[in-house]
């Protein structure tokens, strides 16, 4: 009787640890494999950058749809912040990590993104920027980003107007913000360390609608091209205004530029506006009919906003499947990525946590952004 009180406790003992084992396995690798990942996204979604925001989230919202698909025992929880301005970021960032306890916030808007960093950085939390980056972002110990670095398209914009327009004088027009600041920095420190002359500087602010003062004196500078940093209606503004004006001078913009709300508020006068990109449709061969599918979706074809958006929340993701909620360990894997094939082109993240992309430029032609030939 004994011994077979003996080996039933064994075998109790035997299945109490198989049992214990296999649930252990399972919790963990729930955590591993992100049964539910939740990520925050802090972006316009009103105001005068709602339609930038609209496409951002477009992008995550399909990547989302995308990598759920692929894997059936994977959920995501993106929350959403309608926030690009400092104090509605302040109160964005601190709910989204106080009461919805994320660890990773992606943003948009510069002017948010670089004070918010002063929360984030000590809480430990992974931001991911998808704008290019301004100079005040670098540095950071859980900072990254799918897109490049102002500096490096600056100089990318300054080459082309003068290898490729002969440009002697610049004006600029430009955003009183770390972004705006920091296209004016190096295109004009390129600008003119190839030999050319800056000859009008017009700073505003971001609430300014009109811009025909700044223009005017612009005008009288005789520049032989103007480099504008403005977004959205802002820009179809002065596009048109400088048509108003009789300003025949080119006008070259970056890549934020490729904006449907642009050429509806410029019309007609926007032909002939260039800009930089770096366009998944030229760039990337979309091989997983990322482009296809978006425009099914949304009925348009998604922007570099949209395919940077679409490589964050992938690459986040990927780190989550191996790091569950572990920061440190999020962190080492985002800084491993080299040589990615995303649908916003190959990204590599370098030491400051951002990537480098090619850059090739378009003109505004028959209403379109279109590729520029050399």
């Amino acid at each position: 009787m004994k011994k077979v009180i003996i080996w039933l406790v064994i075998i109790l003992a035997i299945i109490f640890i198989v049992v214990f084992a296999s649930k252990n396995k399972t919790e963990n690798s729930d955590v591993k494999s992100g049964e539910v990942i939740k990520i925050g996204i802090a972006i316009p979604l009103t105001g005068n950058y709602a339609s930038i925001g609209e496409n951002i989230k477009r992008g995550f919202d399909l990547a989302k749809k995308d990598l759920e698909s692929g894997k059936k025992d994977l959920a995501i929880n993106l929350v959403y912040e309608d926030a690009c301005l400092p104090k509605d970021i302040t109160s964005a960032v601190q709910k989204l990590i106080n009461i919805d306890k994320v660890k990773t916030i992606n943003q948009f808007c510069a002017i948010g993104l670089v004070p918010s960093i002063a929360i984030t950085e000590p809480n430990k939390i992974i931001s991911m920027g998808v704008a290019a980056n301004v100079d005040d972002l670098l540095g950071k110990n859980y900072y990254f980003s799918t897109n490049f670095l102002v500096r490096d398209n600056a100089k990318t914009i300054a080459d082309f107007t003068v290898n490729n327009l002969k440009a002697k004088k610049a004006a600029f027009i430009y955003y009183n913000t770390q972004f705006g600041k920091d296209y004016r920095k190096y295109i004009g420190a390129r600008f003119t360390e190839l030999g050319g002359q800056v000859v009008a500087d017009e700073m505003t602010s971001l609430d300014t609608n009109d811009f025909r003062t700044n223009l005017t004196k612009i005008k009288a500078a005789k520049p032989d091209v103007i480099f504008v940093t403005q977004l959205t209606g802002a820009l179809g503004t002065i596009i048109k205004q400088t048509k108003e004006l009789d300003i025949q001078t080119p006008l070259v913009g970056n890549y934020q530029n490729e904006d449907p709300v642009v050429l509806s508020v410029a019309g007609k006068t926007a032909e002939g506006f260039i800009i930089s990109s770096a366009d998944p449709a030229i760039l990337g061969d979309d091989s997983n009919g990322f482009r296809d599918h978006f425009k099914q979706l949304y009925g348009v074809f998604p922007d570099v906003f949209a395919s940077n958006a679409y490589d964050a929340l992938h690459l986040e993701v990927a780190a989550y499947l191996v790091c569950g909620e572990d920061v440190e360990c999020i962190k080492t894997e985002l800084h491993k990525i080299k040589y990615y094939h995303g649908v916003s082109g190959n990204i590599s993240i370098d030491e400051n946590g951002v990537a480098s992309k090619p850059t090739l430029f378009k003109i505004v032609k028959d209403g379109q952004f279109v590729k520029l030939e050399n």
